[in-house]
């Protein structure tokens, strides 16, 4: 589980930014806290789901891209060649000083019962340093340590089993240790490289667009049409839409298309992979006594939406895994938005521990008591620099506040702020 993350010197961010999921001690809303334990006797207390609210361009979704970048790169670094850049590596674009300096990510997770800390820092192509530890009584001790002084070769020094270049390693200066982790057996630290590549951050430049996208999210997460996420699936739509009698999602094999043998390979195989998911749903009349059929296309963009949002809920939710979402919701009602977020905070719904990340508009959700004082962050953007921060932050903050009337209030600021009407159509 994702304890807490920070980082610097990335995109609107100049000066550190620091997220955290560990809960306040209060009872209150109990149901939204997961109490992880870590092998050394130590229990924490971690909330299953954290929103982000804030305007337009506050901030927000870089928080997800951070992480998002990272993960990414644990993932794919090693088919990086020397020219590659560094995907987190994006500074701060105001200040030309930050063009010089490394940004920094620091992630605080637990996997398998071990609490570790993941700290890297980069330049363009260069990575400056990198660190794994693992949390033992009073406190973390190193793994191993990474340094780069840009000049000599680089060193890696694996505590109690010697010192490293990237000669001994074949490793190349953009490439992660931990990415070259993932393919040995070191100690069970192969873990620790796989949760932190498999965390999933959906944000729409990593979706693609169209029909395009449902095939990816269907081939991504349904595993065979008559499996249980796929029944989830369906019972989700019908709470959202109850005149919807039946969902059909159906996988066409490639034998399935007819396709003219003068069409080119390249051209065929992409279209049999557009085409390969068939999505409709079946509406009952008005009677309740027979049935209707809407082709995908004149389904509403709410119902559309949730073909995109809930597949990957309702995976991370069977598999207990972390997920981030970029403007969560952002079509569907906020009363069906709730309730996709108390899925995280439901243990018959969500009894793997499952973590939700999310950033939204939307005030609504933090009302109803529906979230915690420490599971609200704001993100708002002062002279071109974003600033993270909670609603604990506040004085006095009780756990359960009215957060939508004191959010829409200006009470916690992150509100967007509009120029006059005559600003924009007065005399030229």
């Amino acid at each position: 589980m994702i304890i807490g993350f920070k980082f610097s010197n990335y995109r609107s961010y100049r000066d550190e930014a620091e997220f955290t999921m560990v809960a306040q001690s209060s009872e209150f809303n109990s149901r939204a806290i997961t109490t992880c334990p870590i092998n050394n006797g130590e229990q924490i207390r971690l909330v299953n789901v954290a929103a982000i609210l804030g305007a337009n361009a506050s901030g927000k979704s870089n928080v997800l891209h951070a992480l998002g970048e990272l993960s990414q790169m644990v993932r794919e670094s090693l088919t990086y060649n020397p020219n590659h850049p560094i995907p987190f590596r994006i500074c701060y674009g105001l200040d030309r000083e930050c063009q010089r300096r490394p940004t920094e990510i620091c992630v605080d997770f637990t996997t398998d019962g071990e609490r570790y800390l993941y700290q890297v820092a980069a330049l363009d192509r260069i990575i400056v340093s990198e660190t794994l530890s693992i949390f033992k009584a009073g406190g973390f001790e190193p793994i191993f340590k990474r340094t780069d002084d840009l000049t000599g070769p680089l060193t890696i020094d694996f505590e109690g089993n010697g010192v490293y270049d990237t000669v001994d390693l074949n490793l190349l200066k953009n490439q992660l240790v931990l990415s070259w982790i993932a393919t040995r057996e070191m100690k069970g630290l192969q873990d620790v490289a796989v949760y932190l590549s498999e965390l999933t951050i959906l944000t729409p430049d990593r979706l693609p667009s169209g029909i395009a996208k449902q095939n990816f999210i269907a081939e991504r997460y349904f595993d065979g049409v008559e499996s249980t996420l796929c029944s989830r699936f369906a019972k989700v739509l019908q709470i959202a839409d109850p005149d919807v009698a039946e969902v059909v999602c159906r996988r066409h094999e490639d034998s399935d298309f007819q396709l003219p043998l003068s069409i080119q390979e390249d051209v065929r195989r992409r279209f049999i992979e557009e085409n390969r998911w068939e999505f409709y749903l079946i509406h009952k009349t008005d009677d309740h006594e027979e049935t209707c059929v809407l082709p995908f296309t004149l389904e509403s963009e709410g119902t559309k939406a949730l073909f995109i949002l809930l597949p990957p809920i309702l995976y991370a939710l069977e598999k207990g895994l972390f997920l981030a979402y970029d403007e969560f919701g952002a079509a569907v009602h906020p009363s069906l938005l709730r309730l996709l977020v108390n899925l995280f905070q439901n243990p018959k719904s969500n009894p793997n521990d499952a973590q939700l990340l999310f950033t939204t508009r939307d005030a609504s959700v933090a009302d109803f008591n529906t979230l915690r004082a420490d599971q609200i962050w704001f993100a708002e953007k002062i002279n071109g620099c974003s600033d993270l921060f909670s609603a604990q932050d506040f004085e006095d903050m009780p756990i359960n506040a009215p957060f939508e009337k004191w959010y829409r209030a200006g009470r916690f600021g992150a509100l967007p702020k509009f120029s006059s009407i005559d600003h924009i159509f007065g005399d030229l």
